[in-house]
């Protein structure tokens, strides 16, 4: 396995330029860390892309011809948002209808789904790469009005632990299918900045909760 990953070799692939193909590729992602239980259909990830193609963060490598890394966020109603954060919804198990479009500026749930990374990319660049154009994806749909108020997650393999940990989310309990649900609230930024794009969030996302909410908290 190469020790490093040229940026030359690799692509982020965001929105539009998505393709069936790729959501493909992601899905046999899955099967190299998820258990089945936890893997989503075509059909289901087709679902969701199409109500919301900001879904997905995508690193498309040159050399392989194929997609290496991804990370999955959604954006999802305060229902949904309630019942993964309670720990009794497996996520391969959520409805179309759980997902929202940014149809409309205002404040948003965000749910992390999954952050993947091939074995053969599994580096500190590639992770941080992946990171900064999901950080800048963020700002920029903030820049349309778009924010982000709190993050759930529901972290099912022992990476997936330990990722939720290191960008600041706080541990909440076990869930009912043996995983660990994390949160974040977003708004105002409460996590530690530990990169450089986590602090451009952070100051960025400050500056938002200022504007919307001037010193006191929501």
């Amino acid at each position: 396995m190469c020790n490093e990953k040229s940026k030359d070799d690799l692509t982020i692939i965001e929105g539009e330029s998505i393709t069936v193909e790729h959501i493909k590729q992601i899905l046999n992602l899955d099967k190299l860390v998820y258990d089945e239980c936890y893997q989503n259909t075509l059909e289901s990830s087709m679902d969701g892309f199409e109500r919301n193609s900001d879904t997905y963060t995508m690193l498309y490598s040159s050399s392989a011809d194929k997609i290496v890394a991804y990370v999955l966020v959604t954006a999802i109603t305060d229902e949904y948002y309630d019942l993964i954060k309670s720990g009794r919804l497996i996520d391969a198990y959520l409805p179309p209808e759980a997902a929202v479009s940014y149809d409309h500026p205002g404040i948003y749930n965000l749910y992390f789904s999954s952050v993947v990374i091939h074995p053969d990319y599994q580096m500190v660049g590639v992770l941080k790469y992946l990171l900064e154009a999901f950080v800048e994806k963020l700002i920029s749909l903030g820049d349309e009005g778009f924010y982000m108020k709190r993050v759930v997650a529901d972290a099912v393999t022992d990476k997936g632990e330990k990722f939720c940990s290191l960008v600041g989310m706080d541990r909440l309990y076990e869930s009912d299918h043996n995983s660990v649900i994390y949160e974040m609230e977003l708004l105002p930024p409460k996590f530690k900045a530990i990169t450089t794009a986590h602090a451009k969030f952070y100051d960025y996302y400050m500056e938002v909760s200022k504007r919307l909410f001037g010193d006191r908290d929501i």
